[in-house]
C-alpha cells in the first residue's frame, strides 16, 4: 500500500493557471481525480453539446497536465466516496484539496463529504473557486437585494487579491492497478456529429480560453460598451463557457482587464460583479433557481402550452429575432446577451410561460449555464427576483431586431429563409406585401411561420395579469 498521498479533486477547475487546489496540494505527493458521479450536485439535466464541451475540456486539461508536468488525472466513472473505497487496499490518502462550490447542491455535497472524510481521519484542505472573492466575504447586516449597493461594499470591504502563476511542480504518483480510466469510457461525446459541429464552433482548452482574453483585450475592450448589444458582430468575450467549466480564472480576467482597460473596461468589469453578485444572491437563497425572490409571483396565472412551448424551444415562433436567438443556442449551445433577454422575455410575458420552464431549457442546453446566473437573469427579466426589470418592460422583439440588428445580418445568418428579405420587413416579415415575400422566396405558414401570438394582444395579457396579483409598482413602456 501507498502511504500519505494527498488527493486534488478535481471538478469545474480544469486549468492549470491559478487553480488554488492544483497549486497547494501539487506541492505534496498526490493523486489528481476527477470524479464524473459528483459532478451534478444540484440535478442539472445535460445537454449533448454541454456533455460534448466537457469532454473536450478534459481531454484538453490531461494533455496540459502531461505536458508541463508529466501528469495523469485519474478518470473516474463515480463519486470520490466510491473512489475512495475501491481503492482503499491500494492506497492511504492523507487529504483531500478540493476548490470551493457555491450552488446548493454543491455545498451540501461537500458539507456532507468533509464530515464522512473526517470519519475516516481524512484531513480536508478547500480552497476558493472561482470567483473574484467568497460570497460569505461580502458583509453587511441584512441580504443585499441591490447591485448597485453590493457593488459599492464590494470596493470598500475587499481587495483583489493576486492570481496564483502555474504550479512549479505537481507531483503525481503513478500506480499501478488503481483505475485511471480512458475518456471515452465516461461516454460524453457519444454523438461525433454534434461534437464535431461544437468543434467547428469553438476551441475548447485553456490555452484557447487565454488567448481569447488576450484578443478581447487588444481588439474589442476599448469598444466593448459601444457595441456589446450588436449581436452580429463579435463584440464580446465569449469567454463565459471557459469560465464555467474552470478553463479560465475570473480573477485573472479581472487582472488583466482592469490594468489593460481603465475606465473604459467599467462596462465590462460590471459582468463579472454581476456574476458575483448572483453567486451572493444564490448563496443566501437557496431556493432562487427554482422559486421567486417575490413570493407575490407564486400565484402568478402562467400558461401550460406544450406547443407553444417547443415552438419557442425549436426557434419557429414566426419572430425572427427569437427565432434566430433559439436556433444559435440549439446549434451553438450559446446565445448573445442582448438576445437572451429578448427570448426570455417573449417566452414569460407573451407567450406566459413559467420563467422556470426557460430557465429549466437554458440550464440544460446552454455549455456556459450557471446555475445562479441563470436564476438571476430569468427572474430579473421576469421581474420577480433580486434588482429585477419592472415587469412591464416587456420587449418587443421587433423592435429589437430594428434597433439592435438594423441589417438583419444577425437573422439572415440563424434563420436563412429569411435572408433575401429586405431589411424593411426582415423583422416583420408578416407585414411584407405579397410581392416582396414572393420575390424573397417565402411562404408564411410553409418556409416560415406565421406568429404564434400577437405581440400586442400578449402584451395586454401579461399586464392585466400582473396587475391581478395587486402588485404595486410603477410601469414603464415595453422595450
Amino acid at each position: 500500500m501507498v502511504d500519505s498521498l494527498d488527493l486534488i479533486w478535481i471538478r469545474q477547475d480544469l486549468r492549470l493557471h491559478d487553480n488554488p487546489s492544483l497549486t497547494h496540494g501539487g506541492k505534496n505527493p498526490c493523486l489528481l481525480v476527477f470524479t464524473l458521479g459528483d459532478l451534478k450536485a444540484d440535478n442539472e439535466e445535460e445537454s449533448v453539446l454541454s456533455k460534448a464541451w466537457l469532454h473536450a475540456s478534459l481531454k484538453s486539461f490531461q494533455a496540459d497536465l502531461d505536458h508541463r508536468y508529466k501528469a495523469k488525472v485519474i478518470l473516474y466513472p463515480g463519486t470520490l466516496l466510491q473512489f475512495l473505497s475501491a481503492t482503499e487496499n491500494q492506497i492511504k490518502i492523507g487529504r483531500v484539496h478540493w476548490n470551493h462550490a457555491y450552488t446548493p447542491g454543491g455545498i451540501e455535497r461537500d458539507t456532507r463529504y468533509q464530515k464522512l472524510l473526517a470519519a475516516r481521519g481524512i484531513e480536508v484542505q478547500t480552497h476558493r473557486g472561482n470567483v473574484l472573492h467568497e460570497p460569505w466575504d461580502v458583509h453587511e447586516t441584512t441580504f443585499i437585494e441591490s447591485f448597485s449597493a453590493f457593488q459599492r461594499l464590494y470596493f470598500d470591504q475587499l481587495i483583489q487579491t493576486k492570481t496564483l502563476d502555474y504550479p512549479k511542480e505537481i507531483k503525481t504518483e503513478t500506480i499501478k492497478g488503481l483505475p485511471y480510466g480512458a475518456l471515452k469510457d465516461l461516454k460524453l461525446a457519444l454523438d461525433p456529429d454534434r461534437y464535431a459541429a461544437l468543434l467547428d464552433h469553438w476551441d475548447i482548452s485553456e490555452k484557447a480560453g487565454r488567448e481569447m482574453l488576450k484578443a478581447f483585450v487588444k481588439e474589442r475592450l476599448q469598444h466593448f460598451e459601444d457595441s456589446c448589444e450588436i449581436p452580429s458582430v463579435q463584440a464580446t468575450s465569449k469567454l463565459s463557457p471557459y469560465i464555467m467549466c474552470g478553463q479560465i480564472s475570473v480573477r485573472w480576467i479581472w487582472e488583466i482587464c482592469e490594468a489593460a482597460g481603465g475606465e473604459e473596461a467599467k462596462t465590462f468589469l460590471n459582468q463579472l460583479l454581476w456574476r458575483e453578485f448572483a453567486t451572493y444572491s444564490l448563496f443566501h437563497n437557496p431556493e432562487l433557481s427554482t422559486e421567486p425572490f417575490a413570493k407575490d409571483f407564486q400565484n402568478f396565472p402562467w400558461k401550460s402550452d406544450s406547443a407553444l412551448t417547443l415552438a419557442w424551444k425549436e426557434g419557429k415562433t414566426g419572430y425572427p429575432l427569437i427565432d434566430a436567438g433559439m436556433r444559435e443556442l440549439k446549434q451553438t449551445g450559446w446565445v448573445h446577451n442582448r438576445v437572451r433577454l429578448v427570448v426570455s422575455s417573449f417566452l414569460v410575458k407573451n407567450l406566459g410561460i413559467r420563467w422556470q420552464e426557460g430557465s429549466g431549457y437554458f440550464q440544460a442546453n446552454m455549455i456556459d449555464a450557471d446555475l445562479a446566473l441563470n436564476a438571476i437573469n430569468w427572474q430579473l427579466v421576469t421581474g420577480c427576483g433580486v434588482d429585477s426589470y419592472p415587469f412591464s418592460r416587456i420587449l418587443n422583439p421587433v423592435s429589437q431586431g430594428e434597433k439592435f440588428d438594423p441589417e438583419g445580418i444577425y437573422v439572415s445568418h440563424w434563420v436563412p429563409e429569411l435572408r433575401n428579405l429586405p431589411e424593411k420587413w426582415i423583422h416583420k416579415p408578416w407585414e411584407a406585401p405579397a410581392d416582396v415575400l414572393k420575390k424573397a422566396g417565402v411562404t408564411l405558414g410553409e418556409t416560415y411561420p406565421k406568429p404564434v401570438v400577437d405581440f400586442h394582444e400578449s402584451k395586454t395579457w401579461a399586464l392585466d395579469a400582473f396587475h391581478g396579483l395587486g402588485t404595486p409598482g410603477e410601469f414603464e413602456q415595453a422595450g
